[in-house]
């Protein structure tokens, strides 16, 4: 994992809308880190007068709530303790009761926009300071009370530990310039989250009742949901097999989990018969294909809900499931009542779209899909 702490001047030389230009840099940088590093922790410490835990290592488990934290941040104003906040954070922050692990990689990032002022420690004896070791520090310099004055670019510089980390950027706004460099850097050192794409396959079909229809729409509300709160690459679709075959959310439309959720919501059911095996096609050709949104290296999820064996369907289910195009992809088949559970030909069906009796879960009726709701998320 990574952990990176931004340490953020709040003191009185720094107007509001500066300031919020500032949360709204670090609410950015850590949404976009988040998208591609799932194991990276942020915290926030503010100074200006006192010192201050905004945000800790430990909040960061529900990132909606963490982002909402800092966008919440109140200036403390008065003096520049530059000094003594980066003490803060070793003393405070990168300790174990504040969430933080002992082999992982540690930043900190400092924004300021000027020279230390009423600070009783110095630099020298912070950034010496055991603790300090191995940590990657960089700092960000805002306006010309930095980037003119030679005390304040040396304190800078000293804070970086190197020229190359230390980034000057004439004003708050223009903070937006340095976001994508940023991000890379941290992303570099953190590691990479491989990107997940889930598919469900919900059948529509009309052995199904309305109000079980509406249960297995508020399941896989609940998956995204709650895997979106750990896995922010994750992306998700959702098919709809009946009468016809029907993408009801693309992975295009997941980037905005509101609208996609929205989506979920206001699906209609389409009735008719059980093509499955042409569902898991449709999934194949039209999902999983770049031009929806799909990416070649991500790791592929398909997840059939059904209530029953298939019916009325041209293709038959090993023909799909030898297609090329399913090597890799792993499958998970949810089976729903009697139709399903008490029948060998549809549990041989189930267990083959699964790949393994192990993938093949099986559920009593619609409304105990939310008991198995936490197994499902943590095998995504």
């Amino acid at each position: 994992g990574t952990e990176i702490a931004f340490v953020l001047d709040g003191s009185g030389s720094i107007e509001q809308e500066d300031f919020e230009r500032a949360k709204e840099f670090i609410h950015n940088v850590m949404r976009n880190v988040w998208t591609t590093c799932l194991s990276c922790k942020f915290a926030v410490v503010q100074y200006g007068r006192h010192i201050r835990t905004e945000l800790s290592l430990n909040e960061n488990d529900e990132r909606l709530k963490a982002l909402h934290k800092v966008k919440n941040i109140k200036q403390i104003h008065a003096i520049t303790k530059t000094a003594s906040a980066l003490f803060y954070v070793l003393t405070d922050i990168f300790v174990p009761q504040s969430g933080s692990k002992e082999n992982t990689k540690k930043l900190i990032i400092l924004l300021s926009d000027g020279q230390m002022a009423g600070d009783n420690r110095t630099l020298t004896e912070v950034l010496n300071m055991p603790q300090m070791k191995g940590i990657v520090r960089y700092a960000i310099g805002v306006g010309p009370e930095v980037l003119n004055k030679t005390q304040a670019v040396k304190e800078m510089t000293e804070i970086a530990g190197s020229e190359d980390q230390f980034f000057g950027v004439c004003s708050y706004a223009a903070l937006d310039n340095i976001l994508s460099s940023l991000e890379k850097t941290i992303i570099k050192i953190g590691g990479m989250e491989i990107r997940k794409e889930i598919t469900f396959v919900l059948d529509g079909s009309g052995s199904i009742e309305q109000e079980d229809f509406e249960q297995a729409k508020d399941f896989i509300i609940n998956v995204m949901k709650n895997v979106w709160t750990t896995c922010l690459s994750c992306r998700f679709a959702v098919v709809q097999y009946g009468k016809e075959i029907r993408t009801e959310l693309s992975l295009n439309e997941s980037n905005d989990n509101l609208r996609a959720l929205d989506k979920v919501k206001s699906i209609k059911q389409l009735t008719s018969i059980t093509r499955t095996a042409s569902a898991l096609y449709h999934v194949l050709t039209e999902v999983f294909v770049p031009q929806s949104g799909s990416k070649e290296n991500a790791k592929k999820i398909i997840i059939v809900l059904s209530d029953g064996q298939m019916g009325g369907d041209n293709r038959t289910l090993t023909e799909v499931l030898n297609m090329p195009q399913m090597e890799g992809i792993v499958r998970y088949a949810i089976g729903i009542g009697p139709e399903v559970l008490d029948k060998s030909q549809a549990r041989k069906e189930m267990t083959e779209i699964a790949g393994s009796e192990e993938r093949f879960i099986k559920v009593t009726n619609y409304a105990d899909l939310k008991d198995i709701l936490h197994s499902l998320e943590q095998n995504i």
